[in-house]
């Protein structure tokens, strides 16, 4: 009887893993993880688990391991301690630190972070948060100020803020304030634009303001004759003996007034539509010929308290030596003694000899009383605003003494006012064929530069053009604010003349157009001659109120107080 021999018990039977005898055999077989080998049944080789046709048998990933295999998960996973084959999701957002700067958010298989309001995600590490620009994405029409977590919305110049965020127009043109622009205003998108009236143009420097435009410096001259420049416009008068033609008033035709061609022997005025002749003061339309003036003889009425001398137009008193007629009243006679200056009854201040006895005369600060010239009254200074011009006649009518004592005058009469405290400014001009400024209202503020630029000032010896002076006063705005005007303070001009205007027509269309700009005009005419024909200044002077007289340049003491009141009632009235 044969015995089974066991394989197994020699080496194994030579197998590599597990060794199973059979009868008369055995067999070769594997551990777990293997199998035996194709080639070599007594060997055994590794299972691959993982690319087995049923699948791998891990969630995620598998990787294979000598008779075995290993299952691992995705980044944010971790295998499930319960079940090594899956994965759970690793919920970061429980770490300490956390990930996440502000807010953490767990994901499946991740996380993302969050910040709190007013921050968002850096875009450079999304784990950090940096604060939210709240302009970030141009909310305003315009400009866009972060403010906190919000912003504020802005606007460009000319702009305003519109439901919050736009912006609109702002018309400067119909602001409450007023318009920005002297004359007209024209809205533009942002901003505006400003234009002048016609005969002004936009000042250089200031689109604001508007300068008249001189029409009369235009090459031809617009007029035919005589162009008088106005504010915006100009006015085109005529020669003498010419008017403004019905066709076009920029030329001029002959005069077809009732008086031309007259017969009077002086003057003639118009009454409606007719001529009548009218007489110079001193003279008297002549009952036998309504053309001719006979002289009034003053003397008939005995005005004199010796003797009177009728003269032509005009009458002189005389008295019989030593006696002699005082400065401020020619009719009658004193005795003026061996010593006229220390004869009762003497002057009150100051006296000098004449060639006709006496005159009494006063200390700065006093004028001569006007009823009884032995005595000096006490001015006070004009405490007044306003801007006065001086405008002095240097017609050869005059002559040079004279023309100087009005200078002399003059510095006597701006010690009246109160320059230092620039209430009162002064200007200055002088004429006769031409006008020429010695000085504007702004050059000088105290009375020692007044007095020093009144002095020496040149004669010029030729013809009575008052126009000139005027034309020159509107032409140069020596008015206005550029030339030290001031538009609170009442505007006077003081004209001193000994005669009636050379063109009288263009002296009144001169002063009409200062006077239609609110300007006072007082005339100091000196003088009885037939050159001084009052009628003539009257139209040129404010009122007839406003034209004082005085007898000769000797005499300007006696009108003194009479004038600086006119003058400060003048400041006083205009403004």
């Amino acid at each position: 009887e044969c015995e089974d021999i066991d394989e197994c018990a020699t080496a194994n039977g030579n197998c590599q893993h597990i060794c199973t005898n059979k009868r008369g055999s055995y067999e070769c077989s594997c551990r777990a993880g293997y199998t035996v080998s194709s080639t070599d049944s007594s060997r055994c080789v590794d299972i691959n688990e993982c690319t087995q046709s049923l699948g791998s048998p891990c969630a995620q990933f598998c990787t294979n391991t000598d008779g075995g295999y290993t299952c691992s998960c995705r980044p944010g996973y971790r295998v499930r301690s319960s079940d090594a084959k899956t994965c759970e999701d690793i919920d970061e957002c429980l770490n300490n630190p956390s990930p996440c700067q502000q807010i953490c958010i767990n994901t499946d298989g991740g996380y993302s972070c969050s910040c709190n309001p007013g921050s968002q995600v850096s875009p450079t590490d999304n784990s950090k948060c940096i604060g939210v620009d709240p302009c970030n994405g141009n909310p305003c029409a315009h400009k866009c100020t972060p403010n906190g977590n919000s912003y504020t919305c802005s606007c460009r110049s000319g702009y305003k803020i519109k439901d919050v965020t736009k912006c609109e127009d702002i018309n400067e043109c119909t602001q409450s304030s007023g318009s920005p622009c002297a004359h007209n205003c024209r809205n533009t998108d942002g901003g505006y634009e400003c234009y002048c009236k016609t005969g002004y143009r936009v000042r250089p420097g200031d689109i604001t303001k508007c300068d008249d435009i001189n029409e009369c410096n235009n090459k031809p001259s617009p007029c035919q004759h005589i162009c008088t420049n106005t504010g915006g416009d100009y006015i085109c008068s005529c020669n003498d003996g010419y008017e403004i033609s019905s066709l076009d008033k920029n030329k001029c035709q002959a005069k077809s007034d009732p008086c031309k061609n007259n017969a009077c022997e002086q003057d003639c005025a118009v009454s409606g539509s007719t001529a009548k002749c009218i007489c110079d003061r001193g003279y008297s339309v002549s009952k036998k010929d309504p053309n001719k003036c006979d002289d009034n003889d003053e003397c008939l009425k005995k005005p004199c308290q010796q003797h009177c001398q009728n003269t032509i137009g005009s009458y002189t008193c005389t008295c019989d030596p030593p006696l002699y007629a005082p400065r401020n009243n020619k009719t009658v006679c004193i005795d003026p003694g061996p010593d006229p200056c220390n004869v009762e009854p003497k002057c009150k201040q100051l006296c000098k000899l004449t060639s006709t006895g006496r005159m009494c005369y006063c200390n700065d600060g006093f004028v001569i009383n006007e009823e009884d010239d032995r005595f000096c009254d006490e001015i006070d200074v004009c405490e007044a605003r306003a801007d006065i011009i001086l405008i002095f006649d240097a017609s050869k009518s005059i002559g040079v003494d004279k023309f100087n004592n009005q200078f002399v005058f003059a510095i006597k009469l701006i010690k009246n006012f109160n320059v230092e405290s620039d209430n009162i400014r002064f200007g200055g001009v002088v004429f006769s064929e031409v006008a020429k400024r010695l000085f504007n209202l702004k050059d000088y503020d105290t009375q020692a530069e007044l007095t020093k630029a009144l002095t020496n000032v040149t004669y010029m010896n030729s013809v009575t053009f008052t126009h000139e002076a005027l034309l020159l006063v509107d032409r140069e705005e020596m008015f206005s604010s550029e030339k030290g005007g001031r538009a609170d303070a009442p505007k006077i001009i003081l004209i001193f003349t000994d005669g009636s205007p050379s063109l009288r027509t263009n002296a009144t269309l001169a002063a009409n157009v200062l006077k239609n700009k609110r300007v006072s005009i007082i005339i100091l005419a000196i003088g009885q001659g037939s050159d001084l024909k009052v009628r003539d200044l009257y139209s040129i002077a404010s009122s007839q109120d406003d034209v004082l007289l005085a007898t000769d340049y000797d005499s300007l003491d006696t009108v003194e107080k009479k004038l600086t009141s006119k003058m400060c009632t003048a400041s006083s009235r205009q403004g």
